[in-house]
C-alpha cells in the first residue's frame, strides 16, 4: 500500500464510515476481494471503475487517486 494514494484514499474513507471490508465493497458495489485487492495496491483495470468510486465517494476523482 506504501505510495498507493488510491489505496490509502480508500482505507480512509472506509474508516471513516466505520465499516468493514465485507460492508464498504458492497456499498462501492464490488466483491470484497476485488476492494481487499485495491486496499492492498492493485489498482483497478477499467479507468471507469475510478470515475465510479468518485461518485460514490462524493470526491474529485483527482482526490481519490492523489494523496493529500
Amino acid at each position: 500500500m506504501l505510495g498507493n494514494p488510491l489505496a490509502h484514499n480508500l482505507i480512509v474513507e472506509r474508516r471513516k464510515r466505520n465499516m468493514t471490508i465485507k460492508e464498504f465493497a458492497k456499498f462501492l458495489g464490488v466483491s470484497p476481494s476485488t476492494l481487499f485487492s485495491w486496499e492492498n495496491g492493485a489498482n483497478p483495470r477499467n479507468f471507469n471503475y475510478l470515475k465510479q468510486l468518485a461518485i460514490k465517494l462524493e470526491m474529485p476523482l483527482s482526490l481519490l487517486v492523489l494523496r493529500e
